[in-house]
């Protein structure tokens, strides 16, 4: 298992990943840019256009399938406050969120909600 210098190392080979997985048909994934340092006047600009903390690294939608929310945790990482409480409103939904740790967690947690069907 390849070792990630932080956690958008991480990422970054994560989308590369997906990139390659053969998707369940009119599977749909993207990732939320709330994170990441930002000057004072763009912080204000994204936070009045509707940026929220804790929203989940990347999210997943399909058709007949429940929507999944996929934070990325690299090395001990653990879930900020902000994190668990959007974490408790998804799941309070009936959505699924999975915190994935490495490569393998992503690919099984993307398999087993449906999201893609092999490779990777």
């Amino acid at each position: 298992m390849p070792e990630f210098k932080d956690e958008e190392a991480f990422q970054r080979a994560v989308v590369i990943m997906l990139r390659r997985m053969a998707p369940a048909p009119g599977v749909v994934w993207f990732h939320v840019p709330n994170g990441g340092w930002r000057d004072m006047a763009t912080a204000v600009k994204l936070k009045a256009m509707g940026v929220k903390p804790g929203v989940a690294d990347l999210l997943f939608f399909g058709p007949q399938l429940t929507p999944l929310a996929l934070e990325l945790k690299w090395g001990a990482g653990r879930l900020s406050p902000f994190q668990k409480s959007f974490k408790t409103a998804w799941e309070g939904m009936g959505y699924s969120f999975v915190v994935a740790h490495d490569l393998n967690d992503v690919r099984d947690a993307l398999k087993e909600e449906g999201f893609f069907r092999g490779g990777g």
